[in-house]
């Protein structure tokens, strides 16, 4: 991915390759990338879910959806 473009930056790894994942889920390719191999500079710069730039607003529009939209919903129902 040549010309990769930050989608989303995250506090660890684990929670990269959750939007990794949804991602790949829309057919978006896209990788994790962090500041060093030690993971020294990750607290600082933190751990960066990278597409291309022609898939970026598709996908931030897919990690940006909030936290608590289902109950959010639920709480309309009632």
């Amino acid at each position: 991915m040549p010309h990769a473009v930050v989608a989303r930056t995250y506090l660890n790894e684990a929670l990269a390759e959750i939007g990794r994942a949804v991602l790949d889920a829309h057919d978006i390719p896209s990788y994790v990338r962090t500041a060093d191999a030690a993971g020294l500079l990750r607290t600082i710069v933190g751990v960066q879910l990278v597409v291309r730039p022609e898939d970026l607003a598709r996908a931030r529009a897919l990690l940006d959806i909030p936290e608590h939209a289902e109950e959010a919903e639920d709480g309309d129902a009632s």
